[in-house]
């Protein structure tokens, strides 16, 4: 809820009743009329100064540069097991969650032949999962 929105239309209404009715009916008002986040930024841009944007501006830009750079690509078996312990959980989370190999190698700069042996690797052990789960039931 845009609370400096509620605080305006308080303030400028008249009140008639009571003020939590007013209050309560104005925040009603301002759930049900609620527009999207990016529209509801509770900062007005004629407060922030010049060289704030001006920086802002920079990094945006100086971020989409950087996400339009290609990333080295690397083998799995060149990375340090430590560096593999650590990013196995998000790689496993994007193989489970459907994501491509290409996605998954472009976001981790993982070779593609490399996610796809990952994701067999995981395939293989839900399969033994569910192997065992059918023994264990007989």
């Amino acid at each position: 809820v845009a609370f400096n929105a509620v605080i305006a239309r308080v303030l400028k209404a008249e009140i008639k009743t009571s003020f939590r009715g007013l209050l309560e009916k104005s925040i009603k008002t301002e759930i049900n009329t609620k527009s999207s986040e990016s529209n509801n930024n509770p900062v007005r841009s004629e407060i922030v100064p010049k060289w704030l944007k001006e920086e802002t501006a920079e990094k945006e830009k100086e971020e989409s540069a950087f996400s339009q750079e290609l990333k080295e690509v690397k083998n799995w078996d060149s990375l340090s097991d430590n560096y593999k312990e650590a990013i196995s959980p998000a790689i496993l989370k994007a193989i489970n969650t459907g994501r491509s190999d290409q996605q998954i190698s472009a976001v981790f700069g993982i070779v593609i032949q490399d996610i796809a042996k990952l994701r067999k690797n995981e395939e293989d052990k839900k399969r033994l999962e569910e192997i065992k789960k059918e023994y264990r039931r007989d």
